[in-house]
């Protein structure tokens, strides 16, 4: 098994050191940030959605780039079929990711991440309460 990356994420790109690395470690960080992954199973789900993220970006680059090329290219240019494809794609790889964030963000809340230390608080029951 591949060792973790430094910010505790599981290493799911094979090599995490070119661009796709950095957005990965870039939207695990801020899932992070708002208290999405606080423990190993969220975060093996948060690993996963920052790969999705990659996936979406590099699909979303893919298109503008075909477009780009059709619009200004010179010699083989891009299909119109070729866009819509590359359009369904990159509408697919929004979904994924957005599902699984959805996914994830329910998992966070039903473990009490999210929540500030008032609202965990709160929803403590009274063991110990004088009558």
């Amino acid at each position: 098994m591949a060792r973790a990356l430094r910010s505790g994420a599981v290493r799911l790109l094979g090599r995490h050191d070119g661009a796709p690395g950095r957005a990965f470690d870039a939207q695990y960080r801020a899932l992070t940030a708002r208290g999405l992954v606080p423990d190993a199973m969220t975060r093996q789900y948060g690993s996963a959605v920052a790969a999705l993220w990659v996936d979406w970006q590099a699909a979303e680059r893919t298109l503008a780039e075909a477009q780009r090329q059709r619009r200004v290219g010179r010699g083989r240019r891009p299909s119109a079929a070729g866009i819509a494809r590359l359009q369904k794609r990159v509408g697919l790889a929004w979904g994924s990711y957005d599902a699984a964030l959805r996914r994830l963000e329910e998992l966070a809340q039903r473990n009490g991440a999210g929540r500030d230390l008032a609202a965990r608080l709160a929803a403590l029951p009274d063991v110990g309460a004088r009558r």
